[in-house]
């Protein structure tokens, strides 16, 4: 029995799924813990007006984890993608693609519980 064949662009795309997940992450989990930091600083400065500064600089602390998202993509993007041009097989490219993948996926999800984690801990002062 024959298989079907892989299209060549689905490992890189794979890849770059894969860094996107891991923004996506890094996203996700920032607007909770800023959420979550912003929401006990509002109290904190509705008492005190003169903490706003402090406030302010922990409830931003989670967006940190947007960032490293975003250095996963561009690594992605300008590192992993140009290894593509040189496989020529595409069971292969499938291969390296689905790992990207997964790395992305794991890397979302710790930045995600990381961000939001981050925020809960910002919100005790």
């Amino acid at each position: 029995m024959e298989t079907a064949a892989l299209p060549p662009e689905l490992g890189p795309a794979l890849a770059v799924v894969g860094g996107a997940v891991a923004l996506a992450g890094g996203l996700a989990g920032s607007s909770v813990g800023v959420g979550i930091a912003g929401s006990a600083g509002a109290a904190t400065v509705s008492e005190d007006p003169k903490q706003f500064r402090n406030v302010l600089l922990l409830a931003s602390l989670p967006m940190t984890q947007t960032f490293y998202g975003l250095i996963i993509l561009l690594y992605v993007v300008t590192q992993v993608l140009p290894i593509f041009q040189n496989i020529t097989d595409p069971a292969i490219a499938f291969q390296k693609g689905l790992m990207v993948l997964g790395i992305g996926l794991i890397g979302g999800f710790a930045e995600g519980f990381s961000a939001a984690y981050q925020g809960v801990t910002c919100s005790s002062g």
